[in-house]
């Protein structure tokens, strides 16, 4: 069943500034606190050892605003 209201030709804004910040605040927030550190390096491991996330191909990171 479709989602209701979803177009296909959605555009969505450029967001880069936005979560670069708050990349920023939690590697400072990670990098005061080792033990909340090391909880979140295991939870990531965790994450890529099921296969629930990947990385990111560099090249995909330098993508403009635009259809998603």
């Amino acid at each position: 069943m479709p989602v209701p209201f979803k177009t296909d030709d959605m555009i969505l804004p450029n967001n880069r500034k936005q979560c670069l910040k708050r990349l920023l605040g939690i590697k400072q927030k990670l990098l005061k606190n080792g033990k909340i550190l090391k909880r979140y390096a295991e939870f990531m491991q965790k994450i890529f050892a099921k296969n629930h996330a990947s990385h990111v191909p560099s090249e995909e990171l330098k993508t403009n605003a635009g259809k998603v």
